[in-house]
C-alpha cells in the first residue's frame, strides 16, 4: 500500500468530483451573486431601471460558467462612458465591483470548494 500515492489519488478524485458534480459552478454562481450586489451600490440610479435590470445567470456551458450583467439597452454605454456626471453612481460599475473585491471573491470561492470536498469527499486540499 502506498499511501503518498493514495493521498494524491484522494486530492485528484476529489477535485474531479468538485468539477463534475455542481460545487465550482455554485461557487461561482455564489461568487457571481456577490459581483452583481456591489454592482448594483455603484451603478448610475436615474429612475433604477437599470439597477434593477441585474441579473447573475449560469450559463449551460462544457465549463462551469457565470455571467452577471445589466440588461437595459444603455447599460454598457452607461458602463463605458467616463465623461458622463453621475450624481448616483459612477462609470465601471461592474468592473470596479469585481476589481476593487477581487480577493474576497477568490476567498468565496475557494471557501465553497473546500466545504464541499472537506463535507462531501473527506479531502483537505484547500
Amino acid at each position: 500500500m502506498d499511501i503518498a500515492k493514495d493521498n494524491v489519488d484522494g486530492i485528484f478524485d476529489g477535485i474531479n468530483k468538485v468539477l463534475n458534480n455542481k460545487a465550482l459552478e455554485d461557487a461561482l454562481y455564489r461568487g457571481g451573486l456577490f459581483v452583481q450586489a456591489e454592482a448594483q451600490k455603484r451603478v448610475p440610479v436615474d429612475t433604477g431601471a437599470l439597477k434593477a435590470s441585474a441579473r447573475t445567470d449560469r450559463l449551460p456551458t462544457t465549463q462551469p460558467t457565470v455571467r452577471v450583467g445589466f440588461y437595459k439597452h444603455y447599460a454598457f454605454i452607461q458602463h463605458e462612458n467616463l465623461q458622463f456626471k453621475h450624481t448616483v453612481g459612477q462609470a465601471k460599475y461592474l468592473l470596479r465591483a469585481v476589481l476593487d473585491n477581487r480577493s474576497l471573491l477568490e476567498r468565496v470561492v475557494g471557501v465553497k470548494i473546500k466545504t464541499t470536498l472537506d463535507n462531501g469527499y473527506g479531502v483537505d486540499l484547500l
